[in-house]
Parts: C-alpha cells; sequence; structure tokens
C-alpha cells in the first residue's frame, strides 16, 4: 500500500466501511508491534506485552475516527498517527507500571533533583494527553533519543519517562547514583536544549 492508498483507506474507514476497518488493522498491525518491541526494554518487556499497546492504540484510532477528531490529507500520516498513538500508549503504560511497583513497596517520591528535571517537560507532556499534531511530534522526536542511546541507556530513559527518580533508576539499572545522574546532566539535557530550546535552570 502506497501513501495514496493510505488515505484512501482512512477515509473509507472515517466513512464507516468495515471491510476498510479490519484492512487497516492487518496492514499496520505488524509494523506496530515491531515498533513497540524495539522501544521496549527487556525490563519492561517482562511486564508489558506489545499486543496490548497496539490493541489499546488501535481502540483509541477507531473512536478518534468515529468522533472526528483526526484530518489526514498528506501522504504517510495515517502511519505516522497510528506510531503517534502507539507511542503516547506505550509511554502511559510505562508509567502506571512504575507508579504500581511504588505502590507495593510503599516507597514515598522524593523531590526532583538535578537530573530528574531534564525530562520532566516530556513526563508532563506525555501525561496531559496531546493532541494527535502534538503526539505525532512527541513520538517523533522520542524515537530520535531513543534511537542515540544503548539498551542501559535506554532503560534509565524509559524509566524516567515513566516517573522514576534518580535513586529508583540506579537502584533497577544497578548502577551508581552518579552514573544516572550523568547520563542525564551531560547526555540528555544537551540533546533536549538542542531539540527543544529547553534551558533548565542549575
Amino acid at each position: 500500500m502506497d501513501d495514496h492508498d493510505s488515505v484512501d483507506l482512512f477515509a473509507r474507514v472515517r466513512d464507516g466501511e468495515t471491510e476498510a476497518q479490519f484492512e487497516l488493522f492487518d496492514h499496520y498491525v505488524v509494523r506496530l508491534l515491531g515498533l513497540v518491541r524495539k522501544r521496549i526494554s527487556p525490563q519492561f518487556a517482562r511486564r508489558i506485552e506489545a499486543e496490548d499497546v497496539v490493541q489499546s492504540a488501535y481502540r483509541s484510532f477507531f473512536s478518534g475516527v468515529e468522533n472526528e477528531r483526526f484530518v489526514l490529507q498528506n501522504s504517510g500520516d495515517l502511519w505516522r498517527l497510528l506510531a503517534a498513538i502507539t507511542m503516547h500508549k506505550l509511554h502511559r503504560q510505562l508509567q502506571r507500571n512504575q507508579a504500581a511497583k511504588r505502590s507495593v513497596k510503599r516507597e514515598q517520591s522524593v523531590p526532583l533533583q538535578l537530573g530528574d528535571s531534564s525530562c520532566s517537560f516530556l513526563v508532563d507532556a506525555i501525561a496531559s494527553g496531546p493532541t494527535p499534531d502534538d503526539e505525532v511530534a512527541l513520538s517523533e522526536e522520542i524515537g530520535l533519543l531513543m534511537d542515540s542511546f544503548d539498551a542501559n541507556q535506554q532503560t534509565m530513559f524509559e524509566l524516567r519517562l515513566a516517573g522514576a527518580t534518580i535513586d529508583e533508576i540506579a537502584d533497577q539499572v544497578q548502577c551508581s547514583e552518579r552514573t544516572v545522574r550523568r547520563f542525564f546532566d551531560q547526555k540528555v539535557k544537551p540533546m533536549l536544549e538542542s531539540r527543544f530550546g529547553l534551558h533548565q535552570a542549575s
């Protein structure tokens, strides 16, 4: 299916064609599953099923189409929208997973410190329920950041997006708090400043 066909397919789904809904699901499901599995670190993969994330994304997508939330006109918009919704669902799952773990341990949150706040605006953006256009942009930026990290760094970044603090991240990836802080202060912070014009107070 080329990009032009995807625009036509979306129009058919919007018009309520059941066959088009199945066609859209079948065409993108493998790519979306691959996207989720690529973004989940081994630590979270034990607790988060890619199939559940994608199913949730499809439910939100079809609900959004039914309520006329989406207007797609350009080639590639359908895939970008589906990918963005899926990534948003994944990050919400990460947040819920981390919150549940804290609840079980009865841990109290510690104040944000240097390093923690370098990702705080991303956490806020995910939690606030961004618009479809914002979802696309946010998903693409997070994906670019994740691609530049090694496996251990991806885990640290995912944990931060899930709301974990520096000491929690250090405990889960089995490294020192100093290593975690260095990662956020020396690698993540400059990248965020470059991409988003973010300047964190000392």
